[in-house]
């Protein structure tokens, strides 16, 4: 990245100024493309924890109703 001078009496170049204009406009009309990654396995894991945490929870809440 360039940095232009922002002094009225600063040199001025105008083919420079073009060249930096229109490298920002080759990029305004090109399509996106996305695309979409599933990871199984991270997902797997994820259920499973959140099982696990559920199953916690639900052994320490009965065992509050025991105790309280």
């Amino acid at each position: 990245m360039k940095v232009i001078p922002s002094s009225p009496y600063a040199p001025f170049n105008s083919k420079e100024w073009n060249f930096l204009i229109s490298k920002n406009a080759k990029f305004e009309n090109t399509p996106i493309k996305i695309q979409k990654k599933f990871y199984r396995t991270f997902t797997l894991k994820k259920i499973e924890k959140n099982e696990l945490l559920k199953e916690k929870n639900e052994l320490h809440q009965q065992m509050q109703l025991l105790f309280g």
